[in-house]
């Protein structure tokens, strides 16, 4: 059963409301799928330019989950020195109601970052742990009952992680490349014929050290490893973000240029491939997470009277046209080799709070999700952990979360939570009234405890929509 665009806008108001008046532990269920009686899904899988799921188009659209990050403001996990056995991967702050949550936001896929100390341990090579495949397991789980798609992001290979210039030994160290190729030849083997992961994304931000061939070569032979296994998944083959030696220097002696960019962009030996960049634009010079500064370095967005330099040298006024143009470059590679493409990262990054105050970040947000739903692109915002009030890590921001839900919501408009009986509070009876006006009913307020466990809340909410609705 398809939900209607109607139904979409229920759901999506409903969960906007709710989260104002939810506990931290409240978990909510709008099961409007029909239940587990869903038939066996097909493999995303790559037709031209586009994703296919079955006869359909599909497009991944979502959200990265940051895991072990949400624990170290100063990403101390994430960049530690990586022979280091002694940090264990964080996996127990996530459950099934944040899946839950990108679902209710109409997404329909979860970038799933990876550090390779989920699965071994550098002093024993080779030797899988059971607790990372257990991790992998609870969240096909939690996909299957919440119907979204994992795209497995190695975001720390061994080696150590690309963006920060800590991870040379990937390229400088035989071995390490030798113990990735052989974890993604067993991570393919493992999930084979599991269709709810969408699309294995091999090296998150590949930086070697001193040429782009580097990764072309070692992406061709990790593609080969996993189809001795695995002919089912779509993969993701990300560009080269930059060349960094173990110094932190690089050969690169210019700027980050339109010419730079293609001799970053490549293709492998396979036909089952999307390509991959990150979109964090615009910024002062090319660095991980400058969006947050938006125009200027630091004003609002848009605004006409500041000038971004585009990667073709032209100088645009920040707004909309700035980020068309800028876009249309990265996908000159999609139209000349007829590929899809996937922006596997963009928007607040972990500055993203400051995207939010005032300075333009929803209509930023908003623009973007315009040109990618125009040119067909594949995207996963940066990041989920990013939308959450920064007290607590447990409830999403609904002013953060209404540009999405307008998004998926067929250009409704931002939906604002309001205490529509007037009683001094927003709830659960506001919730029912919205939905009442929305589907054009008039069934009163919700006043009653329906499901009787003392309060009147979600699940009440819930009872009432499957009444109207009939189901």
């Amino acid at each position: 059963m398809r939900m209607s665009r109607l139904t979409w806008r229920i759901v999506l108001l409903v969960f906007i409301c709710v989260g104002l008046i939810a506990s931290s532990r409240t978990v909510f269920s709008f099961d409007l799928l029909g239940g587990e009686d869903k038939e066996e899904l097909p493999f995303v899988r790559r037709d031209g330019a586009r994703l296919m799921l079955g006869l359909e188009e599909v497009h991944l659209r979502g959200m990265n989950f940051q895991n072990d990050l949400l624990h170290s403001p100063d990403w101390s996990v994430w960049t530690r020195d990586p022979s280091d056995d002694t940090y264990q991967p964080i996996t127990d702050w996530y459950s099934e109601r944040h899946v839950q949550e990108v679902k209710g936001l109409g997404m329909n896929a979860i970038r799933f970052m990876m550090n390779y100390r989920l699965f071994e341990d550098n002093s024993a090579p080779y030797v899988y742990k059971d607790s990372g495949w257990a991790f992998i397991d609870q969240y096909i789980e939690w996909a299957k009952n919440q119907d979204v798609y994992l795209i497995l992001d190695m975001h720390v290979p061994q080696g150590g992680l690309q963006t920060t210039r800590q991870g040379a030994a990937l390229w400088d160290v035989a071995e390490n490349r030798n113990r990735l190729k052989a974890l993604w030849g067993a991570i393919a083997e493992r999930y084979a014929d599991e269709p709810r992961i969408a699309a294995y994304d091999l090296v998150n931000e590949p930086s070697p050290t001193e040429e782009p061939a580097q990764w072309s070569q070692l992406a061709q032979e990790i593609v080969d490893e996993i189809r001795l296994v695995d002919t089912n998944h779509l993969l993701i083959v990300e560009h080269v973000n930059w060349l960094i030696r173990a110094d932190g220097t690089t050969p690169i002696t210019t700027d980050f240029t339109l010419e730079v960019l293609e001799s970053f962009q490549f293709t492998v030996d396979d036909q089952n491939v999307m390509y991959d960049f990150h979109f964090y634009w615009p910024m002062l010079e090319y660095q991980h997470l400058g969006v947050w500064r938006l125009c200027g370095g630091g004003g609002n967005y848009p605004d006409e009277g500041v000038a971004e330099r585009s990667l073709d040298g032209q100088s645009l006024a920040c707004g909309r046209g700035y980020l068309e143009h800028q876009l249309a470059l990265y996908l000159d590679f999609a139209e000349t080799n007829n590929v899809p493409m996937n922006v596997g990262e963009w928007g607040g990054g972990i500055e993203g709070s400051l995207l939010f105050q005032n300075s333009g970040g929803l209509a930023y947000v908003g623009d973007m999700l315009d040109l990618f739903d125009e040119n067909g692109v594949n995207w996963q915002y940066y990041s989920q952990n990013e939308l959450y009030l920064e007290s607590e890590m447990t409830n999403l921001v609904p002013s953060r979360t209404d540009v999405f839900s307008s998004y998926f919501n067929d250009g409704g408009g931002e939906f604002s939570p309001a205490d529509v009986n007037t009683d001094g509070q927003v709830n659960a009876v506001d919730v029912q009234l919205v939905i009442n006006a929305a589907l054009g009913l008039d069934i009163g307020a919700l006043d009653a405890d329906l499901s009787d466990d003392g309060a009147i809340d979600a699940v009440d909410v819930q009872l009432v929509i499957n009444a109207a609705l009939g189901l």
